[in-house]
């Protein structure tokens, strides 16, 4: 039987030693609807823009005339006018890269929120009494929402792959619900779910259930012995009452398929163009 590992250092997934695509990287081929004006959102909030849809008129534009004001503050005081042109390229660099900065800080807040899940899950799955207690404010939410819907959590940060696809990831968690439905669970840590996401759930699916589960070293820990029921998602951002439901699991297996042939086309247009 092939040997599946992963390179912790490199985040990357082998099977006997044979480069394996990531789940996430195939993903990249899919855009997230919004984002092309989250960012450019980013970049004008340093001038004094925010969202009018989030906001009255009157903050709107008081927060535009306070960019303003910094704006000739900083770029048309005489005293700076020798060296304004490189203040002015600073600013604007500033404004470029905004969005990569507050995608950034969203990233590492992302990882506590899942590490501090899965710390969470694992307890539950030890039965360990002070698993709640010990669990911190900023999962409540998610916590007070297992307990209410959640029979047992199946396994927690699961590595899978698939020979037939040749593709690796690591699957959040998975639990059976109040129904004993098995159900397929992923963590995003914003507010909104995208289709992406399901995508994403299809690809964990078909990699569990043609291999089972694994630890990063390989060694097999997970076998499916029920199909999965549905996908959940678990937006847990600063409003998190409940995760977004997907019942059309072949529907989201068959998704990948044809994002990972995408993908695949993409990579080999890319090399022939090189």
């Amino acid at each position: 039987m092939p040997k599946y590992t992963f390179d912790r250092v490199n985040h990357t997934h082998y099977l006997d030693k044979r480069y394996l695509y990531g789940t996430t990287t195939i993903l990249s081929i899919l855009g997230k609807g919004g984002l092309q004006w989250w960012a450019s959102g980013m970049a004008l909030e340093e001038m004094g823009w925010i969202n009018p849809n989030k906001h009255t008129p009157e903050e709107y534009y008081s927060m535009a005339e306070k960019g303003l004001d910094k704006i000739k503050e900083n770029f048309l005081n005489p005293d700076i006018y020798s060296v304004r042109g490189a203040h002015w390229g600073r600013f604007l660099n500033k404004c470029y890269r905004a969005h990569d900065t507050k995608k950034k800080d969203r990233a590492e807040e992302g990882i506590n929120i899942h590490s501090l899940c899965e710390e969470y899950i694992r307890a539950e799955m030890k039965e360990e009494k002070d698993a709640v207690a010990k669990a911190p404010a900023l999962i409540e939410p998610f916590i007070g929402w297992c307990q209410k819907n959640v029979k047992r959590f199946l396994f927690s940060e699961l590595h899978c792959y698939s020979e037939k696809l040749f593709v690796g990831g690591i699957c959040d968690f998975a639990f059976i619900d109040k129904a004993d439905n098995y159900v397929l669970a992923d963590i995003k840590s914003r507010d909104k779910v995208y289709f992406s996401d399901f995508v994403q759930m299809g690809a964990y699916h078909t990699q569990i259930e043609e291999n089972g589960g694994y630890t990063p070293e390989g060694e097999k820990i997970f076998t499916l012995d029920k199909p999965f029921k549905y996908h959940a998602v678990f937006p847990i951002g600063d409003n998190f009452k409940e995760p977004v439901i997907n019942e059309r699991t072949v529907w989201a297996q068959k998704a990948f398929e044809n994002a990972l042939n995408l993908y695949k086309a993409r990579e080999e247009w890319e090399k022939s163009n090189e």
